[in-house]
C-alpha cells in the first residue's frame, strides 16, 4: 500500500530531523574534546592533551588547527618525531599559517641544532606572513636557542649585546 503524500512527507521531516539531531550531538561532543584538549594543554597536562587531540585528529584528519595543537603537546611529552609529522601535515594544509610555521621553528629549535638555519627559515616566513609576530618570537621560550644566531636576532629585532673590553686592573 502506498503511502500518502502528507505521511511520505512527515517521513521526509522526520528523517531530516534525526539527522540534525544526530549532527548537533556529534558537533556538541567534539567541541567538549576540544575544550578537554586545550584545558589539560593550557593545565600542562600533555598526556591528557595528546589523547584529546588524537580524538579529533582522528574524527577530522584535515583539521590543521587539531595537527598543530597535537604536534605542540606531543612536543611536550618528548614524541618529537611523531610531534614533527603532524606539524608537517599542519603546513600542508595551511602553508600560508604563519603560526605553524613558529610551531615548527619550535620543534627544530628544540630538538635539532644542526638544522637551525631551517628553523630560522620558518620564523622568517611566518613574520613575512604576518609582520606582527616579529615581537611574538622574541619572547618565545622554545626559540632561546635561536638568540645565539645573528640571523636570528636581526630577524626578531634583537639588538646586538654590548661588548665591552675587559679592563685589567
Amino acid at each position: 500500500m502506498p503511502l500518502s503524500e502528507t505521511a511520505s512527507t512527515f517521513l521526509g521531516i522526520l528523517a531530516c530531523c534525526g539527522i540534525l539531531a544526530a549532527f548537533a550531538y556529534q558537533r556538541r561532543r567534539f567541541h567538549g574534546i576540544w575544550e578537554r584538549g586545550l584545558k589539560a594543554y593550557e593545565d600542562r597536562r600533555f598526556d591528557a592533551a595528546v589523547s584529546a587531540f588524537q580524538r579529533i585528529v582522528k574524527k577530522d584528519p584535515g583539521l590543521a588547527v587539531a595537527r598543530r595543537m597535537l604536534g605542540r603537546s606531543l612536543i611536550s611529552t618528548g614524541a618529537f618525531e611523531q610531534a614533527e609529522e603532524h606539524l608537517q601535515f599542519a603546513l600542508q594544509l595551511e602553508p600560508r599559517n604563519a603560526h605553524a610555521r613558529v610551531d615548527m621553528a619550535s620543534l627544530l629549535a628544540l630538538t635539532a641544532p644542526e638544522r637551525q638555519e631551517l628553523a630560522i627559515d620558518f620564523i622568517e616566513e611566518a613574520i613575512a606572513l604576518e609582520p606582527e609576530l616579529k615581537a611574538e618570537v622574541v619572547g618565545l621560550e622554545q626559540l632561546r636557542s635561536l638568540r645565539g644566531n645573528r640571523r636570528f636576532r636581526e630577524l626578531a629585532g634583537i639588538p646586538e649585546p654590548d661588548i665591552e673590553p675587559a679592563r685589567l686592573n
